[in-house]
């Protein structure tokens, strides 16, 4: 599991494209409108997005998460994420 599998930028076959993660904290407010927030982006990783993003609940632990939001923040808007598995 890579958040990089569906937040590339590369055409998928759902109606509703995952946006990419690279300056997801640079800007005041995330691509569904809501504020860009560590409680938000744990809250939208742990519940998912209702038809748009699965929760990740069962598969990552709040450490897990904690991690990635650490790492979401270290992206600058001219970078893209890497698929591994520390970035999840």
């Amino acid at each position: 599991m890579h958040c990089g599998g569906c937040h590339n930028g590369k055409k998928l076959m759902v109606a509703i494209q995952p946006p990419l993660l690279n300056g997801i904290f640079q800007r005041p407010f995330l691509p569904s409108g809501a504020p860009a927030t560590d409680a938000q982006v744990r809250s939208t990783i742990w519940g998912g997005r209702s038809g748009i993003m699965p929760p990740f609940q069962n598969a990552l632990s709040s450490r897990d998460i904690r991690d990635i939001i650490e790492y979401l923040h270290t992206l600058k808007p001219s970078q893209t994420p890497e698929s591994s598995d520390s970035a999840s």
